[in-house]
């Protein structure tokens, strides 16, 4: 899901293709505006192999992604015989043997050590930069503080099944008699549960039952007792204070990696001694400071960006977008005082360190503004886009280019990238733009984007090119071919 999100923010479309009898909620699918097909199961219970390729030459496909445990070389290579390059994710070193085009690995931990002898067709993309987090906990992460002196809310969720009584156990730990203050306990089961575990009546519990928004349930806590999946990152990113239960094998490695780091507790597994496991980290999490440190170093394991950055090489693109944040403020200053940027602007004259700080802080709490800065594969900051949806309805587009990254192609697919953003976290509208005549980079890059010529006008006293790009249809296909470096800030 992660990766297709992202996949969409680059004007891409994912397709789902799920076996007849699939688990997956097809309603998520559809919450989030992503195509499924359902196609027969072979007989481990997967997409079969002919019907995925299938699939992927209808499609059109830029590539397919096999995600799953039991993949052979037969199942790789029919799919490969469409003729798309092939990614695998992986999370035991097991896949290196299929010889995938792309072999991910998003677990933190994972390292090519993991890897020896992998060929040299296969790219390997591993580790804490490819961890995939959907694009909901970014927003969450920054509004996350540790706070409170005392724990009053806990979350439970212990994996997409049933917890074989470990519930019960986990709720014990917690509601002991002598527990003060007493606790808001919420317990979420997963989807593969039929039905919400029974607690006792007299617990104070909340039960949910398969939660698609888990995300918000997260970060409204003060602790997490969770099990040591894929979960387990998520929480790391927000920054919640969690203690770890290691439910099946492969997420030995993932407890491990987090203790180790002093990013989360572990209580072990399942077994007699659970409930006394749990209350000893739950004694470490009583004081706030303990809190607050795990909190800062969890928030150390990973940026979040992972699925943009996988995006970012499986499409093969030289940038990716990340939100503006308050460490950017001096950059994009400097990048709006270059000479040749305030040249092409309309209003060129210089401007003064507290005019921008009053301009960064009330565009960033705007939420009429998006406001993006491009990233390029080694991630050095390329330069900055703006879309600000104004008064009069128009959204005016407005960017810039680092100077080191100018010449080399990069402006149409930084426009492109920032409309299909855009549009899919803000809904389709056409988009704007005004250039200065002379500004011929400007107007090359917004031509190769698809935007189309308006006209002349005027902005500011100044004659200006108008060009605009359509919400109804898609950024032009060749949009990642690319242009001369674009230098184009109407506003500043």
């Amino acid at each position: 899901m992660a990766l297709a999100q992202a996949w969409s923010d680059r004007g891409g479309r994912a397709v789902f293709v799920l076996p007849c009898g699939s688990t997956v909620d097809l309603r998520r699918l559809a919450t989030a505006n992503i195509e499924w097909r359902q196609v027969p199961a072979d007989q481990a219970g997967r997409a079969s192999a002919a019907h995925v390729a299938a699939t992927a030459s209808e499609a059109s496909a830029a590539g397919v992604v096999l995600d799953g445990y039991g993949f052979d070389r037969q199942y790789v290579e029919t799919v490969r015989a469409g003729g798309v390059p092939l990614a695998l994710i992986d999370d035991d070193g097991s896949g290196a043997s299929l010889m995938p085009d792309y072999l991910i690995n998003h677990n933190p931990f994972a390292s090519p050590q993991l890897y020896a002898g992998l060929p040299g067709r296969t790219l390997l993309l591993a580790g804490p930069d490819y961890t995939l987090l959907r694009r909901e906990f970014l927003a969450l992460r920054r509004k996350r503080r540790v706070t409170k002196p005392d724990v009053c809310d806990v979350l439970v969720t212990l994996g997409g099944g049933a917890s074989g009584g470990l519930l019960g156990s986990v709720v014990a730990a917690l509601t002991g008699p002598a527990r003060e203050p007493a606790l808001r306990i919420t317990v979420v089961s997963g989807p593969l549960g039929r039905s919400p575990e029974s607690v006792p009546a007299s617990l104070p519990v909340r039960q949910l039952h398969d939660v698609w928004d888990l995300s918000t349930h997260m970060a409204a806590a003060d602790v997490v007792i969770s099990a040591a999946g894929v979960t387990s990152w998520e929480l790391a990113y927000l920054g919640v204070p969690t203690i770890l239960i290691v439910r099946a094998k492969n997420q030995r490695l993932v407890a491990h990696h987090l203790v180790e780091r002093g990013a989360a507790l572990a209580a072990g597994e399942p077994g007699p001694a659970i409930v006394e496991r749990l209350a000893e980290c739950w004694a470490l999490l009583e004081t706030r400071d303990r809190r607050r440190r795990l909190s800062v170093r969890a928030k150390t394991i990973t940026d979040g960006y992972g699925a943009d950055r996988l995006a970012m090489s499986l499409a093969r693109g030289k940038l990716r977008l990340r939100p503006v944040d308050r460490a950017d403020r001096r950059l994009l200053w400097a990048w709006a005082l270059e000479p040749e940027v305030r040249e092409a602007s309309f209003e060129p004259q210089p401007i003064p360190w507290a005019t921008h700080v009053a301009w960064f802080k009330s565009r960033l709490g705007d939420e009429r503004t998006a406001l993006y800065v491009a990233v390029d594969a080694n991630e050095r900051p390329a330069g900055q886009v703006r879309i600000e949806e104004r008064a009069d309805g128009e959204a005016v587009v407005s960017c810039s280019l680092d100077a080191d990254h100018r010449g080399h192609g990069l402006g149409a697919e930084l426009l492109a990238l920032a409309a299909a953003r855009f549009w899919n976290t803000r809904g389709s509208k056409d988009l704007h733009a005004y250039v200065r005549p002379q500004n011929f980079a400007s107007a090359k890059a917004f031509a190769a984007a698809g935007y189309s010529d308006a006209g002349a006008t005027e902005v500011h006293g100044h004659l200006a090119l108008h060009f605009v790009l359509s919400g109804v249809g898609e950024a032009a296909g060749g949009c990642l071919r690319g242009a001369e470096g674009v230098r184009h800030e109407p506003e500043r």
